[in-house]
């Protein structure tokens, strides 16, 4: 039995409590420079908790909610947070969250129809958090060409999830 088992939970954990203080640095408008710090710690543990679950041979279903539950927060409040600081319209916050909601959905019915949570991350949704993930630093930076990052992420995020819920429903 290997003594660290507890690691990639620890860290899904640890991802969770970061998302108050992210949240809470964005809405009083605070230094984007620790903003960034944080956003980095949420995006690379993100990759980190997944990795060390699979090294380890330690993949639970606790250990898919929380990432999801992570995922899922992080995606829908950093959103929500730059709507609020204008970094868009409310039209394109609606475009960028139908995807998340539709996969929240996704997994409900799932779980309704074949009685089980499937909250399994597949390639087209791996693919769609990483353009989501480059977006979120990008508008943290204010880096140019904004509306380019957010119609590639919009598209790539539709297509990411329909992608995934295909092999959603194939397993």
């Amino acid at each position: 039995m290997n003594k660290f088992r507890w690691l990639p939970n620890a860290i899904s954990v640890a991802r969770l409590i970061a998302l108050i203080p992210y949240g809470w640095i964005f809405l009083n408008h605070g230094d984007r420079r620790i903003l960034l710090g944080i956003a980095l710690f949420i995006i690379l543990s993100d990759w980190l908790d997944g990795f060390l679950a699979r090294k380890l041979h330690y993949e639970s279903k606790i250990g898919e909610v929380l990432d999801a539950l992570g995922d899922g927060i992080f995606f829908i409040a950093s959103w929500i947070f730059f709507y609020l600081e204008n970094s868009y319209s409310l039209f394109i916050l609606v475009l960028i969250l139908i995807p998340r909601l539709a996969l929240t959905c996704s997994i409900v019915v799932n779980r309704l129809i074949f009685g089980k949570w499937n909250t399994k991350h597949y390639v087209g949704g791996k693919v769609a958090a990483v353009f989501y993930f480059l977006l979120i630093v990008w508008l943290i930076l204010k880096l140019p060409f904004q509306n380019v990052a957010l119609l590639a992420t919009i598209i790539i995020g539709y297509a990411g999830s329909l992608w995934s819920e295909f092999e959603r429903y194939q397993s």
